[in-house]
């Protein structure tokens, strides 16, 4: 039978959605599929661009990334009225181009409520559906308060600063978040890493508006972060020290800083590692001299083996 043109196009019109679904090749992970309340939710994911022209992800490009949420009641969420870029700069992925990209999926879903999600990405190019992820779990919680202490009254206004917990990956991992208790807003949460709870934790705010954190990270590990007043991570310190030696000190300005422990410093031979200090002996022995007097201690060597210990 002749194939006549109109059946040539009906056919054509057949095969499109399957060309669709073969124009972008899309991967995506949750590292963290446990999270506390107003957390950073880091997604990875992969794309291989098979449109056969490029596209831009990034503020005004020509493609958007987005995220699509359904609460454990099946109940679809609506996205935030003011959502946060994924990108602040273009993310432009060339046709045949394969990219890996880490963002933040909370800046594009609004979950204001401890709950059981699953998660989809999805990629828009010009404004037509290219691509939906496959679903994943996330699992939402409220954090075991730990600590949680108020600041300040008046102006500015006041903070609440807490630690919350979350157990993941068979530890404990500690999480700083700062509330303004007045117009139930939260500034952020941020991860602080691995705990131990030997140590009983301390948060306190010095005199020029700055929080301070200290934990116990390992048996002999601790760890002093600062935020500032809106929760802006500023620094995170490493000392090392024993339990009841260590601790945060109000001198009579209201500076805090760390007394009894002595700080890892940056390794010059390898950047972003810090070096373990070196610490005097626990027993330090005495050696008499003829007459019954102690002789001067010998001078304290170096370790041989130098530590790293990584931020």
């Amino acid at each position: 039978m002749k194939k006549t043109p109109l059946l040539l196009a009906a056919a054509a019109l057949l095969l499109l959605p399957l060309a669709a679904l073969a124009q972008i090749d899309f991967y995506w992970s949750l590292p963290n599929p446990r999270v506390p309340l107003y957390a950073p939710i880091p997604a990875i994911i992969r794309v291989t661009n098979l449109t056969g022209r490029d596209f831009d992800l990034g503020p005004r490009g020509n493609a958007v990334l987005s995220f699509e949420a359904e609460d454990s009641a099946h109940h679809r969420l609506e996205p935030p009225a003011r959502p946060r870029p994924l990108f602040t700069v273009p993310v432009v992925i060339s046709n045949g181009a394969t990219v890996t990209l880490t963002v933040n999926a909370a800046h594009a879903l609004g979950i204001t409520q401890a709950d059981s999600y699953m998660l989809a990405p999805v990629i828009t190019v010009a404004g037509e559906t290219a691509y939906t992820g496959k679903r994943l779990a996330l699992e939402v919680q409220p954090g075991l308060d730990i600590l949680s202490r108020d600041f300040g009254s008046g102006s500015p206004t006041p903070r609440r600063a807490s630690l919350r917990l979350i157990h993941r990956d068979q530890s404990d991992i500690v999480f700083f978040r700062l509330d303004d208790p007045l117009n139930y807003l939260c500034f952020g949460v941020y991860e602080l890493g691995s705990i131990i709870r030997y140590f009983t934790p301390q948060v306190d705010l010095d005199s020029s508006n700055v929080f301070h954190v200290l934990f116990q990270n390992t048996p002999d590990r601790f760890n002093h972060a600062t935020f500032s007043y809106d929760g802006t991570p500023i620094a995170t310190d490493v000392y090392i020290a024993r339990v009841g030696a260590i601790g945060m000190v109000r001198d009579a300005s209201g500076n805090v800083a760390i007394r009894g422990g002595i700080r890892f410093t940056p390794d010059p031979d390898n950047p972003g590692y810090l070096s373990a200090p070196s610490l005097p002996p626990s027993t330090p022995t005495v050696s008499f001299g003829p007459q019954g007097s102690p002789s001067p201690p010998a001078p304290i060597s170096a370790p041989g083996k130098k530590h790293f210990w990584q931020r």
